[in-house]
């Protein structure tokens, strides 16, 4: 995926099995480069929940044992989504390709499958692997991936 988009031109930042660290490291990257680029795309293959409406991307190292823990231990796709408001004629583009079973779903009644529907600032696109609500095979490759992509 980085080198074909490469090709097309996007410079690219990557963090393959990253652990909360790393993704926190590469999203704060990515995000004081927003103003450089017209158009900004963030992808993400590996582990997802969605709780309480609310979507979170899993770090390989991530200890959530139960739901209070999402808020430290995972990355919040809000508080990703949030940053592209910031560049409004900016393109931006986040894939989630992580609509996974959700392992933690004794919890609480409102931990659900797949994840919810997120509201787009103006000028986002955000794709899912699968419907909402609905879950996507974990599939028998050992790497998670998160991109940042941006193109001038």
């Amino acid at each position: 995926m980085a080198s074909s988009l490469e090709k097309l031109g996007f410079d690219v930042l990557k963090a393959i099995d990253a652990d909360k660290a790393e993704m926190d490291k590469t999203l704060l990257d990515f995000w004081r480069q927003l103003s450089k680029y017209e158009v900004a795309l963030f992808y993400y293959a590996g582990h997802g929940v969605q709780f309480e409406g609310k979507n979170y991307l899993l770090p390989t190292d991530a200890e959530v044992e139960d739901f209070l823990a999402l808020e430290v231990e995972a990355i919040d796709m809000d508080k990703v989504v949030r940053q592209f408001s910031r560049f409004p004629s900016n393109i931006n583009i986040v894939i989630l390709d992580a609509c996974r079973d959700n392992p933690f779903r004794t919890w609480y009644r409102g931990s659900t499958l797949g994840f919810a529907a997120m509201s787009a600032p103006s000028g986002s696109i955000i794709a899912y692997a699968t419907a909402e609500g609905a879950t996507a095979a974990d599939g028998d490759g050992s790497n998670g991936l998160c991109l940042l992509l941006s193109v001038k």
